[in-house]
């Protein structure tokens, strides 16, 4: 059983804007395939520029996924960071 905190920062170079993203997820896994358990999106902070800008987590398999959507036309820069509290 998997408890994951993650931070994601977004800044779009066209139009210098950007936004701040948090959320907390519960994943558990076989040892094969991960199961999500939920997630919460916490904080959603951007400017106008990055309204249509989002990510969505997902596992497949046993992976723990993050998936960053960007803006048609836009040069956006992600950094993610994540950490995770594990009990077996």
């Amino acid at each position: 059983m998997y408890f994951i905190e993650g931070y994601i920062v977004a800044f779009d170079t066209t139009d210098v804007a950007g936004g701040s993203y948090s959320f907390v997820s519960g994943c558990r896994t076989t040892g094969v395939a991960g199961i999500e358990i939920g997630t919460e999106f916490k904080d959603v902070l951007e400017e106008a520029a990055m309204m249509t800008a989002d990510f969505n987590v997902s596992v497949s398999g046993n992976n723990f996924i993050i998936t960053v959507i960007g803006i048609a036309g836009k040069t956006i820069d992600w950094n993610c960071y994540l950490t995770y509290r594990f009990v077996s």
